[in-house]
């Protein structure tokens, strides 16, 4: 039996934006929806939290606020996510950490239980800004 024997894969990285093709890379590699596409996708706005951009492969009855896009493998979602990131204003991760070290906008690409988005059968990833620190 291999690692990929039940379908409630369970991830959560982050890391520089750099970084966001392989995370995405991970991503598509764990979901089993329809020929690994991302085909809708959703703004959340949380209170408290930063912003996250959801992915979806798919579904009949799609939750409001969700969008049509062309289909996407991880390579055309790369460029997609990565406009979504560069047009937030860095206070939307939240409050820069206050550190002697150095800190920079990152990203954390996810999901959450049952290898669901926001309890979505049909979200496979989500995407938010996120502070990372270094130290001295």
């Amino acid at each position: 039996m291999n690692d990929f024997s039940n379908d409630h894969h369970r991830f959560d990285m982050q890391g520089t934006i750099p970084k966001l093709g392989s995370f995405l890379s991970v991503a598509y590699q764990e979901f089993y929806g329809s020929a690994k596409q991302a085909r809708f996708y959703s703004v959340q706005e949380r209170e408290g939290q930063p912003p996250r951009l959801i992915l979806f492969w798919g579904g009949d009855n799609p939750p409001k606020d969700v969008h049509p896009i062309f289909a996407m493998n991880p390579g055309a979602s790369q460029g997609f996510v990565r406009a979504w990131i560069d047009s937030l204003d860095p206070s939307e991760a939240g409050e820069e950490p206050d550190t002697d070290g150095s800190t920079e906008i990152g990203v954390r690409v996810y999901n959450e239980k049952w290898g669901q988005v926001a309890n979505s059968p049909y979200a496979f990833v989500a995407i938010e800004p996120v502070w990372l620190v270094y130290g001295k």
